[in-house]
């Protein structure tokens, strides 16, 4: 199996494209989001999240404000959607084998968030790392 490198992306940067599919086997490309705000929140592995965090309704905003959120998290369809259910997050998570995370500099192992907000434009307009808590995320929409 082939190295994965971990590349670096800064404010400015066209965002990494990427394709995955989520937990229930939909497929999510960046290219679906031109022209909207994307936030593509890397999450850490599934027994890193704490148990009982229920995040269902942590992001009012984000349709409010025309922003769509995009969860990665490494592991298979089956954890994936587990954690998902388990924490009730509300939106789409993808099913990551490391390629994304290496994509955008993220260490897929971390027990931190880490979160890139994507502009209309494709270009990354902030990066948000070492996150230990997705409320940080509920500050970054109210920002928007």
């Amino acid at each position: 199996m082939a190295q994965l490198t971990h590349a670096h992306v800064a404010v400015g940067d066209a965002a990494p494209d990427f394709s995955g599919t989520d937990e229930a086997g939909h497929m999510h490309r960046l290219a679906e989001y031109r022209g909207k705000t994307l936030l593509v929140c890397f999450l850490p592995r599934p027994e890193h999240i704490p148990s009982g965090r229920d995040l269902s309704g942590r992001f009012p905003g984000s349709r409010q404000k025309d922003v769509f959120i995009l969860g990665v998290m490494p592991g298979s369809p089956q954890s994936v959607g587990k954690a998902r259910a388990a924490r009730r997050i509300p939106f789409p998570m993808v099913c990551d084998s490391g390629r994304i995370a290496a994509d955008y500099g993220v260490d897929g192992k971390t027990s931190r968030f880490t979160i890139f907000a994507i502009g209309p434009d494709g270009r990354v307009k902030a990066v948000y790392k070492n996150l230990d808590n997705p409320r940080h995320l509920n500050e970054l929409l109210n920002r928007l």
